[in-house]
């Protein structure tokens, strides 16, 4: 891993009790934290090397681990080649709150909470809203909901599922995402989608079935790329769903959007999009504000550049919000 994978800005001072007390094994290390008593149990824990005469801030980070009973971190994510020693520095964050004073970095971005609670700003985006989803995964147990009754849930580390709860009265619908890949720098997964149209009349006019598959790649600190391409049986129309940003969610089209993570960790995403059948070339455009929860994205979704009105099939703005929790 790149040496500016973590560039951290810590506002809690450290004393020199803060520090590596015995390196258990490879994974495993005993630290002593000189704000344990405020941390939540297990909390993240930043390890930065030891050099004479170099403050602590300006120190490089070896890993983050976890840290729990008997003061033992157990390492979950360590620069490459980086040899972690007795007396390097420990600094214990509490992740569950958006304002420990990390700078935003695709490269610290936390997949896997492993129990502890991790603020909606420290962990990848799943979900972009009118694009849908993105590869990266739920964790186990984690819930996501949208303002268009957009639900879903991570059944396990590699299995989310999902459904437009309201949009269920009459069109029964259900996609689930499993993840193939994940590491440091990419996550590739598979999505699989059904929808039925006409449930309240009992006649079903329409049937929609496809397969989507979905690669996020890590581009440097602060960009990350999300690719999509998804083929569906029969498309959807805007007019049989609740609303039209939910239709590209069920249509046959391949998109790549680029994700912007700022200091604040609020987010830019920008990307194309092809629709095969309308055989357009559209969009997104948007700013994301991110807190403990709750995201807000101000958006403008193009359906069709060369159609230059604000309408359903032109240039679309509006404001989205979903919480995860």
């Amino acid at each position: 891993m790149r040496i500016g994978f973590l560039a951290l800005l810590l506002l809690t001072p450290i004393s020199i009790f803060a520090k590596v007390l015995n390196v258990e094994s490879a994974h495993e290390v005993k630290c002593a934290l000189d704000n344990a008593d405020v941390l939540p149990t297990p909390a993240w824990v930043v390890i930065k090397e030891f050099k004479v005469g170099q403050t602590v801030e300006k120190s490089d980070v070896l890993a983050i681990a976890e840290w729990g009973p008997g003061s033992i971190a157990k390492v979950y994510r360590i620069r490459n080649q980086s040899v972690i020693k007795v007396g390097d520095h420990c600094v214990g964050i509490d992740v569950a709150k958006g304002n420990v004073g990390i700078d935003g970095s695709s490269e610290i971005l936390i997949s896997k909470s492993n129990g502890v609670k991790v603020s909606s700003r420290y962990r990848p985006l799943v979900y972009m809203a009118p694009f849908g989803e993105t590869a990266s995964m739920l964790d186990q147990g984690e819930n996501l909901l949208d303002i268009f009754s957009y639900y879903a849930r991570g059944i396990t580390e590699r299995l989310t599922l999902s459904s437009i709860v309201v949009a269920n009265l009459y069109m029964p619908n259900i996609v689930g995402k499993w993840g193939l890949v994940h590491n440091e720098w990419l996550d590739i997964a598979v999505k699989g989608s059904f929808a039925k149209v006409g449930a309240v009349s009992n006649k079903y006019k329409e049937v929609s079935a496809g397969i989507s598959v979905l690669w996020d790649i890590k581009g440097n600190t602060k960009w990350v790329t999300h690719n999509g391409v998804s083929i569906f049986t029969e498309t959807l129309k805007p007019n049989v769903l609740v609303a039209d940003s939910i239709a590209p969610i069920f249509q046959s089209s391949i998109h790549a959007v680029s994700e912007y993570i700022f200091d604040s960790w609020n987010r830019l995403l920008i990307g194309p999009q092809y629709n095969f059948e309308s055989q357009s070339v559209g969009g997104f455009f948007g700013y994301m504000l991110i807190w403990d929860h709750l995201h807000l994205s101000i958006d403008l979704t193009v359906k069709d550049v060369t159609r230059l009105k604000f309408d359903s099939n032109g240039y679309i703005p509006y404001i989205h919000a979903f919480w995860r929790f």
